[in-house]
């Protein structure tokens, strides 16, 4: 089980022991986690950070959002996120889906546009790439 949270540290659970496994820094706090080839944190200052799942050591760092993640989801190679963006010190909802493509070194692809904005995000379980 990966936690995270506004504490800026992310951990994971051994479920059987109640005992933390790893724990790793996360300045800046991690909004949301998703487990998978990487563990991806959501971080509340836009990054997406991709950590290895049983060391939770840093791989690689993707900017994505100029503020908090409130969503992301995985389905194979693809990571798609969403989340706020600030314009002259207002926060609202960003209009667009960030896609990242997770095969070898990761990178982002372009973005979605999505005008009204969406607070989560949930790949369909019949979506194929």
């Amino acid at each position: 089980l990966a936690v995270g949270g506004h504490c800026e540290r992310v951990a994971v659970l051994d479920m059987e022991t109640s005992q933390v496994r790893a724990s790793a820094e996360a300045p800046g706090g991690t909004s949301i986690l998703k487990s998978g080839r990487f563990l991806s944190c959501g971080g509340l200052n836009g990054e997406i950070v991709l950590r290895d799942p049983s060391s939770l050591s840093k791989l690689f760092t993707l900017p994505a959002h100029n503020g908090p993640i409130t969503g992301l989801d995985a389905k194979m190679d693809l990571l798609v996120t969403c989340g706020i963006s600030t314009f002259r010190n207002e926060y609202a909802t960003d209009t667009s889906l960030k896609v990242f493509d997770l095969r070898m070194a990761p990178r982002p692809l372009s973005a979605i546009p999505f005008p009204i904005g969406a607070q989560l995000i949930k790949y369909s379980p019949k979506f194929s790439s």
